[in-house]
């Protein structure tokens, strides 16, 4: 089908839909023994794969745990979960929250990262309320709030 613009004419091929953006928010229990290793080589795999995947999102970690939003294309989101629940980094994952969402909260970080253990508890929760600040979802925000608070 074509619509007229004026003198132009463009195809509605031409005019893609807008991409139906996804969240899931999980915790789960860190399984191996090497947490710093862990976190740094999840993070690279972030920092190098999210960009092309068009997925952004949240990651806490404290001593035993992990918190993570991530946020995308629905497919996207889907991909990467389904790898997520066999990572060895991974046990006990546990959906907080995941359906379809108007806007990205996290959209600014392919992934912002925080950990527990790299700081005092009352640094860690005070950069959690940072990273916080702006999401408008009182749900999404009190979960990474009482998380970061947990270790207080």
């Amino acid at each position: 089908m074509l619509f007229g613009i004026g003198r132009a004419r463009v195809s509605s091929m031409e005019c893609p839909a807008p991409r139906q953006l996804s969240r899931v928010v999980y915790i789960s229990r860190a399984r191996t023994g090497s947490r710093r290793s862990d976190i740094a080589s999840l993070l690279a795999q972030c920092d190098r794969n999210n960009p092309a995947e068009e997925l952004s999102g949240l990651l806490l970690a404290d001593p035993t745990s992990y918190l993570q939003a991530l946020e995308g294309p629905v497919d996207a989101v889907a991909r990467r979960m389904a790898l997520i629940r066999t990572d060895r980094r991974h046990s006990h994952i546990a959906i907080i929250a995941e359906g379809p969402i108007p806007a990205r909260q996290f959209g600014h970080w392919a992934m912002i990262h925080r950990d527990q253990t790299a700081m005092s508890p009352e640094a860690f929760s005070r950069h959690v309320a940072m990273d916080v600040a702006a999401v408008d979802d009182i749900a999404l925000k009190a979960v990474f709030l009482g998380f970061a608070r947990m270790t207080v």
